[in-house]
């Protein structure tokens, strides 16, 4: 979560005996999410993590559904 909006990422790092994760977010397209251009990776703290979601399925390359239901 971010500024109140959900974003879904895959976790890079575990900081501070799991306090802290970095993560390196995907951006929303029209009906998909992509890898950004340029990467955006954060450090949020663990009340900031939602869930944990099962792996996207690639429609092709930098671009996913996360088959969320």
């Amino acid at each position: 979560m971010y500024n109140n909006v959900h974003y879904p990422g895959k976790v890079m790092e575990v900081l501070q005996e799991g306090e802290f994760y970095k993560v390196e977010c995907l951006e929303k397209g029209n009906n998909f999410w992509r890898t950004p251009q340029k990467p955006d990776v954060h450090t949020y703290p663990l009340e900031d993590i939602i869930s944990i979601l099962k792996t996207p399925k690639a429609l092709k390359r930098g671009y996913y559904d996360l088959l969320l239901d």
